[in-house]
């Protein structure tokens, strides 16, 4: 192995390990800490002091082919890279540096794709790159109430007037109203409407969750801009029925301006990862897929067997061996963490394995309401589910 590696957290890129089965994207890219600055940020809350090992960067691109992590080995295999889950791309503090990085993906010829509230470099970002995914956070209906709350970030007015710009270029931009809460969309038709009126046909939506440790690292500014009654709700485990109900009336709205809406453990069809599947060759399983295929060809109570659920993930995956793949299971569950050795060398298959049998795994599909467990196995003792054809309903 060439060059070094830098340990464990510095930012740079990396297997997208906690969003398995949920992003399509296998890979991200940490930069520096973030100047849009929300409030309610998860990553800027948990690693403040986040800065971007620029040279390991540049180092780990040059040696795709000769390093051994299961990150070169993604590499260069040309799976695609999220411009990310931690950082705004386009903020203040990370612009210059992501569009340096986009010319070397560029010359390898590796894809990205991006989440972002918008901001500076966008249009020389789109001189480098084809056609991809942009994934635009839209989080409040109030230009008030966005300033306060996030505010680096562009006014809400200006993510649209960008919007418009990346979409007249060639790209797909979605709608991410994550999170949404009703205190910063109230209006939730007129928001719908908005979205509609600016081209966005897709949306992913997820509540506003907060840990104590994420509102303790909050100083008084921020906790004052999302306000006592927010962090409150935010920071309870199960939805208030009040948030329920409103986002069930965005679902309606959504649904009423033509648009697909989607969020994890979506028991229904979704169109929200068609744009991915047409601009990105190599690209992962989600589990919004594997519920569209059961929406398309089964009815309500048939059988799914862990070879049927293999059978769609196979061939999206690659043949690697690892124990990096440790990660993919203990990331979204300490329980397993504890039960599975770290230095287990494990396969995709592997993976989605541990998936399918363990209810501890955040991404087992009997979360969702579309597929719900038997009392049946397969002839290798393996669960066999079955599908509801269940849609999402009003309490």
């Amino acid at each position: 192995m060439q060059g070094r590696i830098p340990k464990a957290g510095w930012p740079m890129i990396t297997p997208y390990f906690g969003e398995f089965l949920l992003t399509t994207i296998p890979l991200e890219l940490s930069l520096n800490y973030c100047s849009h600055k929300c409030a309610y940020c998860f990553a800027n809350l948990n690693q403040p002091n986040r800065k971007a090992a620029a040279q390991s960067i540049v180092n780990q691109l040059a040696e795709i082919d000769t390093r051994k992590t299961l990150a070169s080995k993604l590499l260069a295999l040309r799976y695609p890279i999220l411009i990310s889950n931690k950082v705004d791309p386009f903020a203040q503090s990370n612009y210059r540096l992501t569009l340096q990085i986009l010319e070397l993906l560029a010359a390898l010829k590796i894809p990205v794709a991006f989440q972002t509230k918008g901001g500076k470099g966008i249009d020389e970002a789109m001189d480098l790159i084809g056609p991809s995914c942009f994934y635009w956070s839209l989080t409040h209906s109030s230009e008030d109430t966005a300033a306060r709350i996030e505010p680096g970030a562009p006014s809400m007015t200006e993510r649209f007037r960008q919007i418009a710009k990346v979409r007249a270029r060639g790209h797909h931009v979605w709608a991410g109203v994550n999170p949404m809460n009703r205190a910063w969309i109230p209006d939730v038709k007129e928001f719908a409407q908005r979205l509609a009126d600016n081209g966005i046909r897709h949306v992913w939506s997820e509540m506003l969750h907060l840990s104590r440790d994420q509102v303790a690292a909050m100083n008084d500014l921020e906790r004052a801009a999302i306000t006592p009654e927010v962090i409150g709700e935010a920071m309870q485990r199960n939805c208030a029925p009040e948030s329920f109900t409103h986002m069930m009336d965005f679902i309606d709205a959504c649904r009423a301006n033509g648009i697909s809406f989607a969020c994890k453990h979506w028991p229904e069809a979704s169109t929200v990862m068609d744009a991915y599947a047409a601009l990105y060759p190599k690209r992962f399983p989600t589990l919004t897929e594997f519920t569209n295929l059961a929406c398309r060809t089964m009815k309500p109570g048939d059988e799914i067997s862990f070879a049927d659920f293999r059978a769609f993930c196979d061939p999206m995956l690659p043949d690697i061996h690892t124990n990096e793949c440790f990660h993919y299971v203990a990331s979204c569950s300490r329980v397993l963490a504890k039960d599975i050795s770290r230095d287990s060398v494990l396969d995709y298959a592997a993976v989605i394995k541990i998936i399918w049998t363990r209810p501890e795994h955040r991404m087992i599909p009997s979360r969702s309401l579309a597929f719900k467990k038997t009392d049946k196995v397969d002839s290798d003792g393996l669960p066999i589910r079955y599908y509801t054809g269940r849609k999402l309903e009003r309490r």
